[in-house]
């Protein structure tokens, strides 16, 4: 993750989870980009298309492979063909994902309430309060290759 205001240092996730729902407030709270970072070994490719499949993101995903932007990505079916970029062998595929600015102002309000801290935020309207619920943050997946498969009669 890059940090920001109020956001927490590297962190680093076992697995892909709703930034949401997280225990630690400067993760919970956070809004801005995260990046996800992964190597994958492909053990074998074909002429056939390849996508990448990201499965759910909150809210905007853009994606490099092999140091190579793809493409971003912010409705369903939130993927990419990778086909020109997919390599036999390791592969590094990157993605960062930018979450609301929502998160942040309903954090400012639960946490700078009985002043535990300072606003991060400021706006002109503030429409959320410390009950407002929160929205589904970052890359939730499931991240998978699909290989296009053809139809046979």
């Amino acid at each position: 993750m890059i940090r920001v205001r109020g956001g927490a240092e590297k962190v680093v996730f076992d697995k892909l989870t709703d930034w949401s729902t997280n225990e630690n407030d400067s993760i919970k709270f956070y809004s801005g980009t995260g990046v996800y970072r992964q190597t994958f070994d492909m053990k074998n490719i074909s002429d056939k298309q390849y996508y990448l499949h990201l499965g759910e993101v909150n809210v905007i995903a853009k994606v490099w492979l092999n140091k190579k932007e793809i493409g971003t990505v912010w409705t369903y079916p939130w993927q990419l063909n990778i086909s020109d970029y997919i390599k036999l062998g390791e592969n590094q595929l990157e993605i960062e994902v930018i979450n609301p600015w929502v998160n942040r102002l309903i954090g400012d309000k639960v946490l700078s309430d009985g002043g535990v801290q300072k606003h991060y935020t400021s706006t002109t309207y503030q429409p959320y309060n410390k009950e407002s619920p929160l929205l589904k943050s970052g890359l939730l997946g499931p991240v998978r290759i699909l290989e296009v498969v053809e139809k046979s009669n």
